[in-house]
């Protein structure tokens, strides 16, 4: 799994690239999600594009991010997925707690 992320003034976008399911690179995503909050960039997009699988651990770090943010102000956007992904996050119900859209731009705007 690769991580990157882009800053468009205070809303951060992760980019994450292959597989979120255990181990070193879950970590890594983690540490990057709480940087950013330590940061004050409380607003984030996932861009979920690149997102070939994710399993409950992946869940569990979208939500727990979306918990530590929003207890703070701040709010999460999915950008794109393909359709297993899109699948999974509506079948363990937690779709209602992010907003979801598929184009960056229209990402952006629903932070203003």
């Amino acid at each position: 799994m690769e991580v990157d992320v882009t800053l468009h003034g205070d809303v951060a976008r992760v980019r994450i690239k292959g597989r979120i399911v255990d181990g070193e690179a879950a970590d890594e995503l983690k540490r990057t999600l709480s940087k950013l909050v330590e940061d004050g960039k409380l607003n984030t997009i996932f861009d979920l594009w690149e997102v070939t699988w994710f399993d409950s651990l992946g869940i569990g770090i979208l939500v727990g991010h979306y918990i530590t943010v929003a207890g703070r102000g701040g709010k999460v956007m999915l950008l794109g997925a393909n359709k297993k992904i899109r699948q999974i996050v509506e079948m363990v119900r937690v779709a209602d707690r992010f907003g979801w859209t598929w184009d960056l731009d229209e990402a952006l705007a629903w932070f203003r």
